[in-house]
């Protein structure tokens, strides 16, 4: 999974306190309370920042007013969106009710300008997307960029800021070649206008790098990646989480060329500081630990690899739901372990159940759907004499190299299976040529 940035509000560069929240996990004997009004009563969340435990419980209702007192007595909207605390902006339950509240807020005012309720909008389109419904973000999207195209024009910030991030939703689609032709107009737009080192260049560079993985070109995108992730690490300072979105891209990369080492180590290092910086059950977190299990399932250290991506899968379900698509990627990757561990029956049922869901929400030929169909298929094959089982591999195969081409690791993945079978597949000008691990499945890219 790679991390997809976002930015219809600026990122603040500066990270936030490292000790927000401490190692408390809310765990303990006491009771939560609210940070805002020190209650204990009535229903307390996490804010989903970088404040957990304790720091982070909050009354949702209770930050809800914080955020229009704010609005009010100070005129920023910051709070509607981002930790007063730690700087970090909201995630899970608390990012999506404050935004709606902020739309619905901006909807009954008449005096509020057309920039605000359109960033408004554009808050709440990301919400949506980070809860899995790609359908609304994008709708949403298309409506805020349409609306800043026609008031400011193409290359004006507002319009470069919504065009990302439709871009992030067509990409996470599975619309790869529209994401890319889109990003490739915000990051010329961006470098001429702000610089090659500025934040939403550096935001663009890491979007497009992941687009240019998905289409199989791993090279240019180890190539951006490591640039954005070298130059974020020098200008925010190593604990700063973007620099770790770009690190996980990064590694994400490296795995589709087949460099497992370097892969697995940024990896580690990505889950050693987004544990300690974010906390363990961070979406970020989370992707980091998912994409490190599967880097170790690849390797064959399948035991450590089920403990990792079981812990994952688990919060996933717990904060996201089961059918949000890092719940549902993470699962074919916990499926594919259980297999290697020789539970088949349990793989079969798992595989089936994502398999049906990802068909249902994200429609059959999504990348993450031809993804978990090509495990699936293989799974079920009973033997090298299985004409039947072979047959709904190959047909897995052929879907793969029509919607994702050659060059993409699930293809290579489902084509090393039809040989290691001993079926023939001709040679065509586009086959990739560049190494890859045997088993390789594509690790999480996500917003």
């Amino acid at each position: 999974m790679t991390s997809t940035e976002c930015d219809n509000v600026e990122l603040d560069v500066l990270g936030g306190p490292q000790g927000a929240g401490g190692a408390d996990d809310g765990t303990g004997p006491d009771p939560l309370q609210c940070t805002i009004c020190l209650g204990d009563d009535g229903e307390i969340v996490q804010r989903g920042c970088c404040c957990r435990g304790h720091a982070g419980a909050v009354h949702l209702e209770c930050l809800l007013a914080l955020a229009v007192h704010e609005e009010d007595t100070r005129g920023s909207w910051s709070a509607w969106s981002r930790c007063s605390t730690c700087k970090e902006c909201f995630t899970g339950a608390a990012q999506l009710r404050l935004a709606q509240a902020r739309v619905a807020r901006v909807d009954s005012r008449p005096d509020v300008d057309e920039d605000d309720r359109l960033a408004a909008k554009a808050d709440l389109a990301i919400a949506i997307f980070d809860h899995g419904n790609l359908s609304e973000s994008e709708k949403i999207e298309v409506e805020v960029y349409s609306a800043y195209k026609e008031s400011y024009g193409e290359e004006d910030s507002r319009t470069l800021r919504a065009m990302n991030n439709l871009a992030s939703t067509y990409r996470a689609q599975g619309k790869f070649a529209a994401s890319a032709q889109i990003q490739e107009a915000v990051l010329a737009a961006r470098t001429q206008k702000c610089g090659e080192d500025h934040p939403s260049t550096l935001s663009s560079m890491n979007n497009l790098a992941s687009t240019y993985g998905d289409q199989g070109n791993y090279l240019d995108a180890v190539r951006i990646q490591r640039r954005v992730f070298e130059t974020r690490q020098r200008m925010l300072g190593e604990d700063n989480p973007d620099a770790w979105v770009s690190a996980n891209n990064l590694a994400v990369s490296l795995y589709g060329l087949g460099k497992l080492d370097e892969a697995e180590e940024i990896a580690q290092k990505t889950l050693k500081v987004r544990n300690r910086v974010l906390g363990t059950s961070h979406p970020d977190t989370l992707i980091a630990a998912a994409n490190l299990g599967e880097y170790v399932h690849i390797q064959g250290r399948h035991s450590e690899a089920k403990l990792l991506l079981q812990d994952a899968y688990d919060k996933f379900v717990a904060s996201l739901g089961p059918v949000h698509f890092f719940t549902m990627y993470t699962a074919t990757t916990l499926a594919a372990t259980i297999f290697a561990l020789g539970q088949v029956e349990e793989a079969e049922r798992l595989l089936r159940e994502t398999h049906a869901k990802q068909e249902r929400i994200l429609g059959p030929e999504h990348p993450n759907t031809l993804r978990t169909s090509g495990i699936l298929a293989n799974s079920l094959v009973r033997g090298d004499d299985d004409d039947a089982g072979l047959a709904r591999l190959s047909a897995s195969y052929q879907a793969q190299l029509r919607v994702l081409g050659p060059n993409n690791v699930v293809t290579r993945r489902t084509e090393t299976m039809l040989r290691s079978r001993g079926v023939v597949i001709a040679l065509t000008e586009t086959t990739n040529s560049s190494t890859a691990p045997e088993s390789a499945e594509v690790p999480l890219r996500i917003r």
